[in-house]
């Protein structure tokens, strides 16, 4: 027999059933609609300027559906409207170009690598509108180093004059591995840091949502979103600077592994040492240092050294030269080795060192000798500098996402209940 309460449950069950249904549509609605302004902002970011039948036409929506997510990208002034230009092909009305408004949107950037700390904001479209230079800063231990560069960020929003409700969020590029699931630096890598929660960190200091990423793996993203890997599917990326990062794309998905070690080369043998022992900055550095052509003062001033070495167009005597082409030759030894196994469509190389002529053509050299073992490989030289990566992973996180939430910049509609949150 049924209780007095269990029998006010089951009078109220079907309500409850069908109340719960509706809550479910609702989210799903929600979701349906943020993942269609999803594809149209990832549409207009990728093809610049362009009119709602053609956004329509590639994201295989009506065109109904189109203006009226349009409608409020705009009414939030993430959008703006551009006259058509050129000749028009039909008569009627002329068509209305949409394209990123300048200030719809900003986000953080900030590197945190032995040779380069700074922190940048930049708009929706990428472009970077204020810096500021941490070089000095020093990096033996990770809480007062964060402390200051978020102090950094801080400062830099407050002097950009930007409303700061449209500063979306960061993005820390790390030397080393980071979870990029929680933002975690694992204990080690080049920075020498033990295991710290990176992003809750700056997020707790700056008042911002911030991501974190290892720089390769950062780098890699953005030369697969809109650089010289856009269209590749298989490309391992190695970026040399004082030490030697990597990260590896396969089927379009990023390589990670458990640990979120897979494809990193620097450990990997070469000839009784490491790559790292080998073909890094640091290892041109002592060579260098060896033949007294240059001197070291301690480590702190190696990120100098080594960019006074690595500066595009420097004049280096032959003997420097010759160790620079020597260093790329041992990365291309292993290259050869790992591009029989992976089959890379690309090597990205990136970095100072990565990107500097001789030992870009060290690299290549190996890549195309027969007389090595292993495969021959085509390598292309990384054109996007580390704030641009940083940008455009704090973009990728915090506006052109899936779970992107227009409310932020509409809090008057989103207040009144209005759908623009969804």
């Amino acid at each position: 027999m049924l209780t007095e309460p269990d029998f006010q449950i089951k009078k109220y069950l079907p309500t409850l059933n069908n109340w719960s249904t509706l809550v479910a549509s609702s989210a799903s609605t929600i979701d349906l609609r943020r993942q269609n302004r999803h594809l149209v902002l990832r549409a207009i970011a990728e093809h610049g300027a362009v009119s709602r039948t053609v956004i329509a036409e590639t994201v295989r929506l009506t065109n109904a559906a189109v203006s009226r997510i349009v409608r409020e990208l705009v009414e939030a002034r993430l959008l703006t409207e551009y006259p058509a230009t050129g000749k028009r092909r039909q008569a009627g009305r002329p068509q209305i170009r949409l394209g990123l408004a300048d200030d719809g949107a900003f986000v953080l950037g900030m590197s945190i690598t032995l040779n380069q700390k700074e922190v940048v904001l930049a708009t929706c479209r990428g472009e970077v509108v204020a810096r500021r230079d941490c070089a000095g800063l020093p990096l033996d231990r990770p809480e007062p180093a964060l402390a200051a560069l978020a102090q950094a960020a801080v400062e830099l929003m407050a002097a950009s004059g930007r409303d700061r409700q449209r500063i979306l969020g960061g993005a820390a590029l790390i030397a080393g591995r980071v979870d990029p699931a929680t933002g975690r630096l694992r204990a080690g890598g080049p920075l020498g840091w033990g295991a710290v929660d990176a992003a809750d960190t700056l997020t707790r200091l700056t008042g911002v949502p911030f991501v974190a990423e290892g720089r390769a793996a950062a780098l890699l993203q953005a030369e697969a979103r809109q650089g010289c890997a856009a269209g590749l599917r298989d490309v391992l990326l190695v970026n040399v600077g004082l030490r030697i990062g990597s990260a590896l794309m396969l089927d379009g998905a990023p390589v990670r592994g458990a640990a979120n070690e897979a494809g990193q080369l620097a450990e990997f043998p070469s000839c009784g040492a490491t790559l790292d022992d080998l073909a890094s900055g640091l290892a041109i550095l002592r060579r260098l240092d060896g033949l007294g052509l240059t001197e070291s003062t301690g480590p702190a001033d190696d990120g100098r050294r080594l960019r006074d070495v690595a500066e595009p167009g420097r004049g280096l005597p032959a003997e420097a030269r010759s160790v620079l082409a020597e260093a790329g030759v041992e990365l291309g030894r292993v290259l050869r080795l790992l591009a029989t196994v992976l089959k890379p469509q690309a090597v990205l190389l990136a970095g100072q060192v990565g990107r500097h002529p001789g030992y870009v053509a060290g690299v290549g050299r190996a890549a195309a000798d027969p007389a090595l073992p292993g495969r021959a490989f085509d390598t292309q030289v990384s054109a996007l500098t580390t704030a641009q990566s940083t940008v455009w992973l704090a973009l990728d996180r915090h506006l052109f996402h899936e779970r992107f939430d227009l409310g932020r910049l509409a809090p008057d509609r989103a207040a009144s209940g209005a759908t623009a949150a969804a």
